[in-house]
């Protein structure tokens, strides 16, 4: 985030109000990650106790966020692999 300029963005989750410091070009994306959030716990309450609501979310997107990062860097793994291949190719 930039420190230069700052935007004042309010947030809403779960009809709170939030309001938060950001550079202009990150307003979007968090209104956005509000939006997902708010939808996520919406979910999540018909089925899990209030009191653990945030927890559970919380557990969900890392559990999303680690997958992600594994499968990129399976993707970086195998392109090194291809990579190889080629040079290998290339020098016979």
């Amino acid at each position: 985030m930039s420190m230069s300029k700052q935007n004042t963005v309010e947030l809403f989750i779960l009809d709170k109000s939030f309001k938060l410091h950001c550079a202009p070009e990150d307003e979007a994306l968090l209104k956005a990650a509000a939006k997902s959030l708010t939808e996520r716990l919406m979910d999540l309450q018909r089925r899990v106790p209030s009191d653990k609501l945030f927890m559970m979310a919380a557990l969900q997107l890392n559990v999303e966020l680690l997958s992600k990062t594994q499968g990129a860097e399976s993707l970086e793994n195998d392109l090194k692999a291809l990579r190889k291949v080629i040079s290998e190719l290339n020098c016979e």
